[in-house]
């Protein structure tokens, strides 16, 4: 298991925004995002769809993000694109 979070620092204080983590679910990845003061604080699920040179997790019954996508830029870059699919 993976482990991460998302944050901003405001007044010189660290404000998390949102919990991260990327699991193994039996023989599936899943990637899980819990973000603060949204989804009456429950987690939303994404299933790994592709691993190649980008790891895309999607969940089509999600509002926003509907897919996500991370790709390793360099060695302390990773690129990271969240989008809405078309119905």
């Amino acid at each position: 298991m993976l482990k991460g979070g998302s944050y901003k620092i405001k007044d010189g204080q660290m404000v998390i925004s949102e919990y991260l983590d990327i699991s193994q679910n039996e023989n599936e990845v899943v990637y899980t995002a819990t973000v603060l003061n949204q989804n009456q604080g429950k987690w939303v699920e994404f299933k790994l769809i592709k691993a190649d040179n980008a790891f895309i997790f999607k969940n089509p019954v999600h509002d926003f993000p509907k897919q996500a996508s991370y790709r390793k830029i360099t060695d302390s870059e990773i690129l990271v694109n969240v989008w809405k699919l078309k119905p």
